[in-house]
């Protein structure tokens, strides 16, 4: 998806705030799965063993950041990294431009920040700027651009969000089909489901019957899950997009400002259906 989009199309908001570069020169995203060395005495070999916990870092690296009053650069020069943070924070992020429809990644939790200034002889000044975050990653869509609403805004007219028709569609590719009452399916990746969800599965080929179309999944291990298809000849490829949790959604909100004009609460709505 990120290179499909320019500079201009990544964006970073944490708390309401946009804390991305006036000028963005690369913008990095990893989750990494923390592990230990396991190996022993003997070992020909050294081996690292997951422990269970993940862990999330998101960068902008290079960045032209404004100086002006008021822009990110204030936000984050005085001295953000020598003062642990200790409130959770919203940090919401994309890639592909703040567009309904368009992929993000959301995060709830403590957020540590360093903030690098770059500084080279005959060059423009630059920053890095990298989170740590506390939390847990959520793959989302953006449901709304960033923008004024007034009044009772309903936000059906800028058009619904179907997950599995959006090209924001993160899909996880299929290694193969299992011959068995309940296919087992092999991901190539930690397909992130959970039993009960509904995925909806494209391209595989070489199974009978055809595995294609919505699958209620029954998950085994991170990389396999089981589908009520009784399938007689194995097949390969393709890939599935989740069509439907089974324990509902998780919506991230960023405000920049919030004026009630003699209201005393602000209701935010998000609304699902099985036909789009």
């Amino acid at each position: 998806m990120p290179g499909r989009y320019g500079g201009s199309s990544g964006w970073i908001l944490i708390d309401g705030y946009n804390l991305t570069a006036a000028k963005l020169q690369a913008l990095r995203h990893k989750v990494i799965n923390v592990t230990e060395p396991s190996g022993g005495i003997g070992d020909s070999w050294g081996e690292h063993a997951p422990v269970g916990i993940r862990q999330a870092e998101l960068a902008a690296d290079g960045g032209f950041f404004n100086t002006a009053t008021g822009n990110s650069h204030e936000a984050l020069k005085d001295g953000t990294a020598a003062t642990p943070q200790t409130a959770p924070r919203i940090v919401v992020f994309g890639l592909a431009g703040n567009v309904i429809g368009r992929p993000c990644v959301g995060y709830e939790g403590v957020t540590q920040i360093e903030y690098e200034v770059l500084a080279e002889r005959d060059k423009l000044q630059r920053a890095n700027a990298a989170y740590q975050i506390s939390g847990k990653l959520e793959d989302a869509v953006v449901l709304h651009a960033l923008g004024a609403e007034t009044a009772d805004a309903n936000t059906e007219g800028a058009g619904s969000v179907d997950h599995t028709l959006e090209e924001a569609g993160s899909s996880v590719a299929i290694v193969s089909s299992s011959v068995a009452v309940a296919s087992v399916i092999t991901t190539s990746a930690p397909h992130r489901l959970q039993t009960g969800d509904t995925v909806l599965i494209a391209g595989h080929t070489g199974s009978t019957p055809s595995i294609n179309g919505e699958r209620t999944a029954t998950v085994l291990t991170p990389t396999t899950f089981t589908i009520p298809v009784n399938v007689s000849v194995g097949g390969t490829g393709g890939s599935f997009l989740p069509a439907k949790t089974n324990n509902g959604g998780a919506g991230f909100l960023q405000m920049t400002a919030l004026t009630l004009g003699g209201h005393t609460a602000a209701a935010v709505t998000i609304r699902d259906s099985d036909d789009d």
